[in-house]
C-alpha cells in the first residue's frame, strides 16, 4: 500500500501506514521551503513544527543520548549459544527477567539523503532516501528470546511486528554551508528498555543473558499515525561525515 499524506511524506509499512511527516504538501507552482543547518523540523504527538536547533536542543537535553547508550537495533536476530535450550529440555528449568531504568532518547544519526559537498558556494540538499525502523529486539543468549519479548509484550503491550518506511517527497530543503559536507538526518525518539534473564535448572544454577529493545512512539493524525522525533541537516568539514548524534560516520 502506498499512501500520499496531506503533509507530504510517502509512506509505506508493513503493518500500517506509517512514519516522519512533513510539513503540509506544496503546489507545484510553489517552491520547496529552504532550511539551513540551524533549523530542525520536530515531530511530536503527530504534529510538525520547524524552530530554530539550537532552542529545541536546550530545551530537551533530557532527550540527547546517554554516554553509555549503544548503537540502535537494526534487526530481531539473537546472537550467542544454545546453552539455555539444553539445559531447558533435560531439567525444571527456571527464568527471572529483571529490567535496568528505562531511557528515553534521540537515537543515533539516521540518514535520509547522501552526502554532499558545497565546494565553493552553498548547496542545496533534499530527502531523497526512505528508511526503515522497527520495534526490536535483541538478546545475547538466543534460547531467550522467546522468554523476554514474551515479558515485554505481556507486560507493557510492545508489539515487535510494528514496522515504519518512509520516503520523501516534497516540501524541503536544506542548505550545506560553503566548505562543509551535509546530509539530511532523522533522529527517532526513541524508549529504551534493557536488562537480564537468568535461566538454568532449579538447584544447579544456570547462565544470564542480556537483552536490549528499543520501541518507537508513533501518534494517530487522522487515518494515519507517525513516529515522534527530529529531522535536520547534519554538517561537517571530514568525508565520510561524522555522525552529528551518536557515533559513526555518514558516507
Amino acid at each position: 500500500m502506498r499512501v500520499t499524506s496531506t503533509l507530504g511524506l510517502a509512506l509505506t509499512a508493513s503493518t500500517l501506514v506509517q512514519g516522519f511527516p512533513t510539513l503540509p504538501s506544496f503546489t507545484r507552482t510553489n517552491k520547496p521551503r529552504e532550511l539551513t543547518a540551524d533549523d530542525i523540523i520536530v515531530v511530536k504527538d503527530g504534529a510538525v513544527t520547524v524552530m530554530a536547533k539550537a532552542d529545541y536542543l536546550a530545551a530537551n537535553t533530557d532527550l540527547m543520548p546517554p554516554a553509555n547508550v549503544t548503537a540502535p537495533l537494526t534487526d530481531s536476530t539473537p546472537s550467542g549459544n544454545a546453552t539455555a535450550a539444553r539445559l531447558a529440555k533435560r531439567c525444571d528449568s527456571y527464568s527471572i527477567t529483571t529490567m535496568n531504568p528505562v531511557q528515553t532518547f534521540l537515537n543515533w544519526d539516521i540518514p535520509m539523503s547522501s552526502v554532499i559537498h558545497a565546494d565553493t558556494t552553498t548547496a542545496q540538499v533534499a530527502v531523497t532516501q526512505g528508511y526503515s525502523i522497527s520495534n526490536s529486539i535483541s538478546v545475547s543468549i538466543s534460547a531467550t528470546l522467546s522468554t523476554v519479548s514474551q515479558v515485554l509484550g505481556v507486560s507493557l503491550g510492545i508489539d515487535y511486528s510494528k514496522s515504519w518506511t518512509s520516503s520523501y517527497e516534497t516540501s524541503y530543503t536544506f542548505t550545506v554551508p560553503t566548505g562543509h559536507y551535509g546530509a539530511v538526518v532523522s533522529n527517532p525518539k526513541t524508549t529504551r528498555y534493557s536488562g537480564v534473564v537468568d535461566v538454568g535448572c532449579a538447584g544447579v544454577g544456570g547462565e544470564q543473558s542480556t537483552w536490549q529493545s528499543d520501541i518507537y512512539t508513533d501518534k494517530s493524525y487522522g487515518n494515519l499515525a507517525w513516529v515522534d522525533g527530529t529531522i535536520s541537516l547534519c554538517t561537517g568539514t571530514e568525508y565520510p561525515l561524522p555522525n552529528c548524534i551518536g557515533d559513526g560516520t555518514i558516507s
